[in-house]
């Protein structure tokens, strides 16, 4: 069971500080988030990508942002439900969250809505123009379950794979 808590950073911003299994750890930066979240967009999305599916929530900025730049939907999936409690009163996730471009899941029993929301944003038009990114503060901490939403990725690209291999035989 992890505990959540906001904690502020040195530019005024709050910042998730998460107690799990023993260890503390961080999903934001201490310093200026918005700086370093401008400087992972910059580094990771590209012109070419029109609609992410992003593992983690941490301290909204990084989704900020890819609410800005990516022009169809993002879908972000927190693993931990008591992260996305905590976070949800943040004033950077009020200030999203009347996106019609964006689903954020949380949890566990997600897998069902889940897969149901990636096969919707994953259709036959924009299977190569999706990418799957992950917040750089959640695979250490969260490797079981990022592994969990790529093979479920995976498993819905294969499917429409199939079907589109399927369409031209009949």
């Amino acid at each position: 069971m992890s505990k959540c808590e906001l904690k502020c950073a040195l530019d005024g911003n709050m910042v998730p500080v998460v107690s799990k299994d023993g260890r503390t750890f961080r999903l934001g930066s201490w310093y200026n988030g918005r700086y370093a979240a401008e400087r992972w967009i910059d580094y990771h999305v590209t012109d070419e990508i029109e609609n992410v599916i992003f593992f983690g929530l941490g301290d909204c900025q990084i989704v900020r942002l890819l609410l800005r730049r990516i022009p169809g939907y993002v879908l972000v999936y927190e693993p931990d439900a008591a992260i996305f409690h905590e976070v949800r009163q943040s004033v950077l996730f009020s200030k999203f969250r009347k996106e019609e471009k964006l689903y954020v899941l949380y949890g566990d029993n997600q897998e069902i809505p889940l897969r149901d929301v990636i096969t919707d944003i994953l259709n036959a038009d924009c299977v190569e123009t999706t990418a799957v990114m992950v917040h750089p503060g959640y695979l250490p901490h969260y490797e079981k379950k990022c592994q969990q939403l790529r093979d479920l990725c995976t498993m819905v690209c294969d499917r429409i794979g199939f079907v589109q291999g399927a369409l031209p035989r009949f």
